[in-house]
């Protein structure tokens, strides 16, 4: 993973592998949706097999939704997309950084090789301006 802040232009890039990620996860999500919807489509009566697939369908177009409506996998922000950058505790001994934007949507960075490096990272959000609310 590979974080850089530009501020000649106010482009923060971040180079992971977060979209790979994302397009599995959506695939898969879409895959079971398309099967619940073939599974009530060539049901015969409502049964029990048929509320389950219902109840799939709905769970998945929520999901759907939430990936495509909440989460972001931009690889460049301007600053001014940027509401406010936040920390989130995974482990005991790692955090992950949360980018909040102004249009609602969050962009999550796990994965960080070391303490030290995502130290690196804080203070170069810090050095940037931009609102930050690390713990």
């Amino acid at each position: 993973m590979e974080i850089k802040f530009s501020k000649d232009n106010s482009v923060l890039e971040i180079k992971d592998n977060s979209l790979t990620s994302f397009g599995v996860i959506a695939f898969l999500i879409f895959v079971i949706f398309v099967n619940a919807c073939i599974q009530i489509y060539m049901a015969d009566s409502l049964n029990s097999r048929v509320i389950f697939w219902i109840f799939v369908l709905i769970v998945t177009a929520g999901g759907l939704y939430y990936l495509f409506s909440k989460k972001s996998f931009k690889k460049k922000f301007s600053l001014s997309e940027i509401d406010l950058i936040t920390e989130k505790p995974i482990k005991k001994s790692y955090n992950g950084i949360i980018i909040k934007l102004k249009n609602g949507k969050t962009r999550e960075i796990f994965g960080f090789s070391s303490q030290e490096e995502l130290d690196g990272i804080k203070s170069q959000f810090i050095e940037s301006g931009v609102h930050v609310d690390f713990k």
